[in-house]
């Protein structure tokens, strides 16, 4: 698919696998200074990309997902927005107060600032460092075992939590959804604070 557009390395390097209404500008609570989100949600709000690897949120998601990610990571109460999320069921969210992006592990508890802006994190980081940024491999591995694209409602969440002695293995991760993971992890997560 060959778009013009600020994020054409992006769109063009992963297969659009979902679509769905790219209802996003009106009734999303996405404030316009994230600078980039309007021009990437226009065309792509709940869609997935590569199979599930990673998934920009619809409208009512963003709305969703903001008092969802609190029960773990409450310091960002009123400063985020989440906008997408990738197979690991990890959020990416907009920081207004930093004006950067945050990505928000909820198996480990962890939230890990992204050395780039918006535009960048989808054309470089997820283009050049796949690898790394969204471990892409790892992605891969899973869906040849499972052999079928991730549902946008899903991720790849830990049979058993890093926190109760669970392995950062492939082996430690099944198909659940996201809603359900987060709120196990959530759960654990404010027991062994």
């Amino acid at each position: 698919m060959n778009i013009s557009s600020p994020f054409e390395r992006f769109i063009n390097h992963y297969p659009i696998e979902k679509t769905g209404k790219p209802a996003m500008a009106s009734g999303s609570n996405i404030k316009p200074e994230i600078p980039g989100y309007a021009e990437l949600a226009e065309q792509f709000a709940d869609c997935s990309f590569h199979h599930g690897l990673y998934r920009l949120f619809s409208a009512s998601d963003v709305k969703k997902w903001a008092p969802l990610v609190l029960g773990i990571f409450g310091q960002f109460k009123g400063k985020i927005d989440c906008f997408a999320s990738n197979w690991m069921g990890y959020i990416y969210a907009w920081d207004y107060t930093e004006q950067c992006v945050w990505m928000l592990d909820p198996g480990f508890g962890e939230a890990m600032k992204m050395p780039v802006d918006f535009y960048q994190l989808h054309n470089e980081e997820f283009v050049d460092y796949a690898d790394e940024a969204l471990e892409k491999n790892n992605f891969d591995q899973c869906l040849q075992s499972n052999s079928s694209e991730l549902d946008n409602n899903a991720c790849y969440g830990y049979i058993v939590s890093p926190f109760l002695g669970g392995e950062d293995e492939l082996t430690n991760r099944e198909v659940i959804d996201m809603e359900v993971y987060w709120s196990i992890c959530e759960d654990i997560y404010s027991q062994v604070q």
